[in-house]
């Protein structure tokens, strides 16, 4: 059965938006080279499997059943993290994409506060505790990303310069 109530309408779109987030977190973190970014993302989606199901019961709770999962702009966006990652193949990229979906992520959970009892309220705040944490977090990645990006780049580049070099000292003058 489906409400016109807007506390049980806002848990359902929260628990869309945690079943977005974790299939986004596993598909980034199925992208990534850096091992302890793919495990903090591997992580996070976890958390958001389990706030889905915190918030599922709660709607269920209210009589309600939950939404079956996901939803077109969640596609839509790691859709977008394909096409991006087979451009930019590289931690940073897909770190800041991750950054964008938490930041959407976020607004729609401190928005969804303006509609929930006290009950709903804390599991939210919860979550919120957590999104905010993990966003600090990936923060951090994209700077260390973005520093071993620009080290490979430098590498490659000196390579490229040192084979120049090698190739112009053997060309016959």
């Amino acid at each position: 059965m489906k409400t016109r109530d807007p506390s049980t309408i806002a848990l359902r779109d929260l628990i869309t938006i945690c079943e977005d987030a974790a299939a986004g977190l596993r598909a980034a973190a199925g992208r990534v080279h850096n091992a302890d970014i793919r495990e903090a993302l591997a992580r996070q989606a976890h958390c958001r499997v389990s706030c889905a199901e915190e918030l599922r019961l709660l709607v269920e709770a209210r009589g309600d059943t939950s939404p079956p999962g996901g939803t077109a702009v969640g596609t839509a966006h790691r859709g977008w993290m394909d096409v991006r990652a087979a451009f930019e193949a590289d931690d940073p990229a897909i770190v800041v994409e991750c950054l964008r979906g938490e930041q959407s992520a976020l607004e729609r959970f401190e928005g969804a506060l303006a509609y929930v009892d006290e009950e709903a309220g804390a599991v939210i705040l919860r979550a919120l505790d957590g999104m905010r944490a993990f966003r600090e977090s990936l923060l951090a990645m994209e700077a260390v990303a973005l520093h071993a990006h620009r080290q490979e780049v430098r590498r490659e580049e000196l390579v490229e310069a040192h084979a120049r070099d090698l190739h112009e000292e053997h060309r016959p003058g």
